[in-house]
């Protein structure tokens, strides 16, 4: 129950439609790849092919890093900026999940500096859980780099 709740805790903060303005779409061929450095709570470190998709509606851009493996570990990310104008510096919301078999890690961090640039980007985060909504997670540290090129 806990699993799909905290499902249910992801989708609703990213999750959402934007109606109006332009779209567009990376083409989502499987030509991208992501470049993992997670250094907590688990380390997982590699780079791995992968269909990144990125695209834009209005001032909104979204990455999605499709479920690829890195040794053994899987992990998929998300990214949503808001105010987007192009390439450039931006705070964004982003959610990781990372797992092996069945164990399934996510995170949604807010706030979060990441750099895009007209092929793909970085993210880096650090952020300690307060325990607000998992009080088991109070203290615990998420932190990482996710660098990502869309295809």
């Amino acid at each position: 129950m806990k699993h799909i709740l905290r499902t249910a805790l992801i989708a609703a903060a990213l999750g959402f439609a934007v109606l109006g303005g332009a779209s567009s779409t990376f083409a989502a061929d499987g030509s991208g790849s992501i470049n993992v450095a997670l250094t907590q709570p688990r380390v997982v470190s590699g780079s791995v092919n992968t269909t990144v998709t990125c695209s834009t509606a209005g001032t909104v851009y979204s990455v999605r890093a499709h479920r690829a493996s890195i040794h053994g570990t899987w992990i998929a990310g998300r990214m949503i900026i808001h105010g987007y104008t192009g390439p450039g510096a931006y705070q964004a919301t982003v959610s990781v999940s990372f797992g092996r078999g069945w164990f399934v890690e996510s995170r949604v961090v807010h706030n979060v500096q990441v750099t895009v640039s007209p092929t793909g980007g970085t993210w880096t985060f650090a952020r300690t859980a307060s325990g607000a909504w998992f009080p088991r997670l109070a203290g615990k540290t998420f932190a990482g780099t996710i660098t990502y090129v869309c295809g």
